[in-house]
């Protein structure tokens, strides 16, 4: 059998290996100690960077989570409120013979009809929703909400507003048939185009009139129509005023309550890169 074997001799000069040691021993040993401790600050650093990370996309999670949870409250109102229609088909003059107070009626009803359809009530409804938004949404402003919850309170007021007092009060709540009665009666009377129509008619009656009594009826009767041709005109002028409040108010509702959900809409969506913007 072969059997090898290995010597391991000392150094046959110590002085020479000391001089190594003490000449190149400190650089190395200082570069050892500087990789080591620059290694320790560059894993320190990748630590401090990987937390900051997390705790900027954990603190996007909880911000998206509470946006969204605002967010679908809103939504589902706004999938109700844009389906209102809020655009008005009457307009302001009512100096209309017979035929065209009928027509004019049924066009004012059907603005009213928009109107009370108009549930500014769900919005309400969700008040803290919409208030929440302000600190969740950087382009939601406080003055926003505030302009929306006063034009409702204003539509509200208006609603409930009476601008008939015969025979009894009424308002845009008023059942239709209620309306239809009260639109033609003050129509009939503060209609210029009906109003001539019957002071001529009378002066006409006047003219043929054969005794005192009879000129005498119909000196009252110009009066009268005279003096319900001014309350009604004015009554009427009072109506038309209400329901153009009342369009202007709805489009600001809606115009003001669709701009808070674009905002939301924008903020909640979620990036799919969680480190950028």
């Amino acid at each position: 059998m072969t059997v090898y074997s290995f010597s391991c001799s000392l150094p046959d000069n110590w002085s020479d290996l000391h001089f190594l040691i003490k000449t190149f021993g400190p650089g190395l040993l200082a570069s050892f100690v500087a990789t080591v401790s620059a290694f320790i600050a560059w894993l320190v650093y990748n630590v401090a960077k990987t937390q900051k990370i997390i705790a900027k996309n954990k603190y996007k999670m909880d911000m998206f989570d509470k946006r969204y949870t605002v967010f679908e409250t809103i939504y589902e109102v706004y999938e109700l409120i844009k389906k209102y229609d809020i655009e008005r088909i009457s307009n302001n003059n009512f100096d209309v013979d017979y035929d065209g107070a009928q027509k004019l009626v049924k066009l004012y009803l059907n603005d009213i009809k928009k109107i009370n359809k108009f549930d500014f009530e769900k919005i309400l409804l969700i008040k803290k929703e919409i208030i929440k938004s302000i600190r969740l949404n950087k382009n939601i402003t406080k003055e926003n909400v505030e302009f929306l919850f006063i034009t409702i309170n204003k539509f509200k007021e208006i609603k409930e507003k009476d601008f008939f007092d015969y025979p009894r009060n009424i308002r845009l709540s008023n059942s239709s048939d209620e309306l239809e009665w009260v639109f033609l009666s003050a129509l009939q009377k503060g209609s210029k185009k009906i109003f001539e129509d019957k002071l001529n008619t009378n002066r006409d009656k006047m003219k043929k009139a054969t005794n005192q009594k009879s000129r005498d009826d119909c000196e009252i009767l110009e009066k009268n129509l005279i003096s319900n041709y001014k309350q009604q005109s004015e009554i009427f002028n009072n109506f038309l005023s209400i329901l153009d409040e009342s369009f202007k108010d709805m489009k600001n509702i809606k115009d003001n309550f669709e701009s808070i959900y674009i905002f939301m809409d924008k903020e909640v969506t979620l990036p799919q890169d969680p480190d950028k913007e």
